[in-house]
């Protein structure tokens, strides 16, 4: 999970603000590709004990080729792979 620059989108007739992004694998071969479901999700903060949060998108991503060896060579293939989605879908980690 991570933090997102707000990102405004249409959700149920009305707009919202996505600040946090999710990413996990759905698929990996272990050779050359792998899969991964997102989810672009608003967290709202009531108070410090208690939060309440909606899934306002959720795709796919699929990652191959030179990406995919780069992503398996890294020291912090999370943080890699986060950045990465993160770039396809124009977002910013915060």
């Amino acid at each position: 999970m991570a933090n997102i620059q707000p990102i405004s989108t249409w959700y149920q007739g009305a707009q919202h603000d996505a600040n946090v992004f999710t990413l996990y694998s759905t698929g990996d071969n272990l050779l050359d590709s792998a899969t991964f479901k997102y989810q672009l999700i608003e967290l709202i903060v009531i108070n410090p004990e208690e939060q309440t949060s909606q899934t306002l998108l959720s795709g796919e991503l699929s990652i191959n080729g030179a990406d995919y060896a780069q992503w398996d060579a890294e020291v912090d293939a999370n943080a890699w792979i986060y950045n990465w989605a993160a770039g396809k879908l124009n977002l910013v980690i915060i």
